[in-house]
């Protein structure tokens, strides 16, 4: 109740929730315009498109990371926001002229996650100031809560919003959205300032600031173990978003509200882990959970084979309940671990390990596509995401169980 009465918390949720809806208009139409354009080999662009968006994370994150950790982060998510409507409002401009359009959209998507990363690593290490440490594991649950509700309500209204005013319409909504959020940031009232410690009456060096992040993380090796292994399985854990556009279009024939549907399914899961795990009282083992998460993202992938249309909603509703019960497990334990003067960067170089993998892992599935039955592709990621939980019990544990 302490935090459902904090304004300044409810507005960072608020803006959260606006900017993930937003971002999810912009991705939806992207998908569901290639997936039904005349474009030879679409699917794979599809998986290139996919996998080359995430390069802005690779690209900005670890620099933006330092900008959270330099710059008072309530002008570092402000100033994120509006970059990304002048980014959005000119692909607007340029898709009547521009003949190239994926490569237009692969630029676009680039860019917006590129700057979208400053907002999220200033969003994230600014929950301890608005919510406080006591809160501060309640508040991490309830943020994670609003991606997979953004999901579910802009994949449902994205599809409407397609089917009777098509992909213009749909950007236009991210637009106004997008700016919303920035609105709602700069009202944000606590003060978010970081106090850059000084080394000999000179402010450190970007490079300096890094050897700070990975001198913290080697000498906390099960930390970085498990950041490396979450890493690693993301190449064949994101590839279960590329699958949910092509089974809407060519396993059950669908329309943009089919698409909008199995997309709901991960965005209900993920909302059902999310808030549980928010209100959960008792002490929760976070071994336990996080290997729970793997074996059920493999089983999941293993039932998307079946091609149901019926399992495929629950699979996906497993999917989705299994990865943020991962996700939020790993948040929760670096709000609680690393020092926050680090965080923007721990989390930025976190961020920047896992999206220099997974477009690798969606680019080469949209390439498998093309020559194999997505039986085998399905069961083969469900195999190897269940040997990486085999592999997760072999790793060195961190000594914690934490209270959500």
């Amino acid at each position: 109740m302490a935090l459902l009465k904090n304004r300044n918390f409810l507005r960072v949720i608020a803006a959260r929730f606006l900017t993930d809806s937003g971002n999810k208009f912009f991705l939806f139409a992207v998908e569901w315009w290639l997936i039904n354009s005349a474009i030879e080999h679409n699917k794979t662009i599809l998986g290139v498109i996919m996998g080359a968006s995430t390069a802005g994370l690779v690209i900005f994150s670890p620099m933006m990371g330092v900008f959270a950790d330099r710059y008072n982060r309530k002008k570092c998510m402000v100033v994120a926001l509006l970059l990304s409507v002048v980014i959005l409002f000119l692909t607007i401009v340029l898709l009547p002229i521009y003949f190239r359009l994926p490569l237009l959209f692969a630029l676009s998507l680039i860019l917006t996650n590129g700057f979208g990363s400053l907002y999220d690593v200033a969003q994230q290490t600014s929950l301890g100031a608005i919510a406080g440490r006591r809160d501060l594991s309640r508040a991490v649950s309830m943020t994670g809560a609003v991606l997979p509700v953004s999901a579910i309500i802009g994949s449902i209204l994205c599809g409407i919003v397609i089917q009777f005013g098509g992909i213009y319409a749909a950007f236009w909504a991210d637009i106004v959205m997008i700016i919303m959020a920035a609105i709602l940031s700069f009202r944000v009232t606590t003060p978010l300032c970081v106090a850059k410690e000084q080394k000999d009456g000179h402010r450190t060096t970007y490079w300096d600031d890094f050897k700070e992040v990975f001198s913290f993380l080697n000498k906390e090796r099960p930390i970085m173990y498990l950041l490396l292994l979450l890493s690693i399985s993301s190449f064949f854990i994101y590839p279960m978003l590329f699958m949910v556009p092509i089974f809407a279009k060519e396993v059950f024939h669908g329309t943009p509200l089919v698409m909008s549907m199995l997309e709901f399914m991960i965005g209900a899961g993920v909302a059902t882990g999310a808030v549980t795990l928010s209100v959960i009282k008792k002490k929760i083992n976070r071994d336990r959970l996080i290997s729970i998460s793997f074996i059920g993202i493999g089983l999941m992938y293993i039932l998307m084979s079946v091609k149901g249309l019926t399992l495929s909603c629950i699979a996906l509703f497993g999917f989705g309940l299994s990865v943020v019960s991962m996700i939020i497990s790993l948040l929760v334990i670096a709000q609680n671990y690393i020092p926050s003067q680090i965080q923007g960067r721990a989390f930025s170089v976190a961020a920047s390990l896992v999206t220099i993998i997974a477009p690798l892992g969606m680019t080469i599935a949209g390439f498998m596509t093309e020559n194999i039955s997505l039986d085998v592709i399905l069961i083969s990621l469900g195999a190897i995401v269940l040997l990486c939980a085999l592999l997760y019990t072999k790793l060195p544990k961190i000594d914690i169980s934490y209270k959500m």
